[in-house]
């Protein structure tokens, strides 16, 4: 049986006062020792947020003149320990005509196979730095290589870094 106690926190006295509510004449507010879960989204204290940028290490840089298609143009390398990992990818070409693909692709502990790639269309000039996050099995891999349906033009170079955060 929930037991009534008399409210004593200055939190909650505050807190109801700036709802406005006012206690029954003589009564007094009552305090319910059963715990309702709520959501607070007006209360007295401040919560200070400082955004910063993702620290960024040295990253793994790779820089191909004409590659031929499936290359690879970076390698994460070999992770030692399972976990997620945050990948930092910075693209680009100069090639301006044609398809300028690139692959990114999770490489099995072996490195002998695709786990999965997805593929990406860059126009002349790159992307601007992208993230993503990868759950890796120990000796597993992350790599940038040519796409496989790019031609490179000769006089082209395709260039790739790869910063690498983790296990997270």
């Amino acid at each position: 049986m929930p037991e009534l106690v008399p409210i004593t926190n200055n939190f909650f006295v505050n807190l109801i006062n700036r709802l406005g509510l006012k206690p029954p004449p003589g009564l007094g507010w009552l305090f319910s020792t059963v715990v309702q879960p709520v959501s607070l989204v007006d209360a007295d204290v401040a919560l200070n947020a400082v955004l910063t940028s993702q620290i960024l290490g040295t990253p793994i840089s790779g820089s191909q003149a004409a590659p031929a298609v499936n290359t690879v143009i970076a390698d994460a390398g070999a992770v030692a320990v399972a976990g997620n990992y945050q990948f930092t990818f910075s693209l680009s070409t100069d090639q301006e005509t044609g398809n300028r693909e690139f692959a990114i692709a999770r490489r099995n502990a072996a490195n002998a196979a695709d786990i999965w790639a997805i593929q990406l269309d860059a126009s002349a000039g790159g992307f601007a730095p992208f993230n993503l996050t990868v759950t890796l099995v120990a000796s597993e891999r992350v790599v940038v290589r040519m796409g496989p349906s790019t031609a490179a033009t000769a006089g082209s170079t395709y260039h790739a870094s790869v910063f690498t955060t983790g296990p997270l």
